[in-house]
């Protein structure tokens, strides 16, 4: 992941009690991979990334989607994570991976990306 790029942290969660610090922060983590058009995330990059365990990571990602922040698609490898029902930028939202295609980024996103 690009550390120049911004994480995103949305009052719902920001505020939300039912989530701990790091559970944020993996939000914020998450819709940045999202945004640049990357849904399958390990837990040993995240744990490597942030000095956590793979087990940590695991507990907040749990505790994000018992919240309802995100949504995971598949098992395992397959996996797939994405934060639910929060537009990127002004009117940019997340766009849908076809199953079995390269994820191509909108122009629209393009735009987005180069003015951040």
């Amino acid at each position: 992941m690009n550390a120049d790029l911004f994480g995103k942290l949305p009052g719902k969660v920001r505020y939300c009690k039912d989530l701990g610090d790091f559970s944020k922060i993996l939000y914020a983590e998450i819709y940045t991979y999202n945004l640049v058009g990357e849904t399958r995330i390990k837990n040993s990059d995240v744990a490597d990334m942030y000095g956590k365990t793979k087990i940590t990571v695991s507990r907040a990602i749990s505790e994000l989607k018992r919240s309802g922040m995100i949504r995971i698609e598949g098992q395992r490898d397959q996996r797939e994570i994405r934060v639910i029902d929060y537009p990127i930028g002004n009117q940019i939202e997340i766009e849908q991976k076809p199953q079995g295609r390269k994820h191509e980024m909108s122009q629209a996103l393009k735009n987005f990306l180069e003015n951040v």
